[in-house]
């Protein structure tokens, strides 16, 4: 059976240009993920801003809404001829404090609203930094790799790329030879 020789140069070269391309793969996939976080961190940003705006409108319509009930109270007690001292003092002091309550209540919940996504935004922008770290890591693993194939000679049993057994010096220079039929360089 013939063997095919195959220069050395061109599986190095192919080896080389495989990392490469991984390793750009894996940076390029860290940068996108790294990206898409980033945009997930302005709309929690952009939602936190909508959750404040929401709860400061809603706040003063029930501000609103409790001063003119407290009117009508004073209205109706001054209708009904009632001193507004005692109990109907003691009631509209009450009413007042109950509304102030609840617009506090309806600015709290907003701010939580906010804070929540304001979380999740620092969460993702956090998300998004380890991931692109990740990839420079797998590139930088990726071609460290590479180099100590390249160093050492790429041997591995199973393999059925044409690298293997063992490293023999012919005539013409040095030629690895495989069990599978493959041979790099002349003997």
């Amino acid at each position: 059976m013939a063997v095919a020789a195959i220069p050395a140069w061109a599986i190095y070269a192919s080896m080389a240009a495989t990392a490469a391309v991984t390793a750009a793969s894996a940076i390029s996939a860290g940068n996108a993920q790294k990206s898409a976080a980033s945009y997930n961190a302005q709309v929690d940003q952009q939602n936190a801003q909508q959750q404040q705006g929401v709860a400061a409108s809603q706040e003063l319509a029930q501000d609103r809404s409790d001063r003119q009930k407290l009117g009508q109270e004073a209205s109706a007690f001054g209708a009904g001829g009632v001193d507004m001292s005692g109990t109907p003092l003691d009631v509209m002091a009450d009413s007042a404090t109950q509304a102030r309550l609840n617009a506090l209540s309806i600015k709290y919940n907003g701010q939580v609203g906010a804070n929540r996504d304001l979380s999740q935004g620092a969460i993702a922008t956090f998300q998004g930094n380890q991931a692109q770290t990740a990839g420079y890591l797998n590139a930088g693993s990726t071609l460290l790799t590479a180099g100590t194939k390249f160093a050492t000679g790429y041997t591995s049993p199973s393999s059925t790329a044409g690298f293997g057994a063992t490293n023999q010096i012919g005539a013409n220079g040095v030629a690895l030879q495989t069990n599978n039929g493959f041979a790099v360089g002349s003997i």
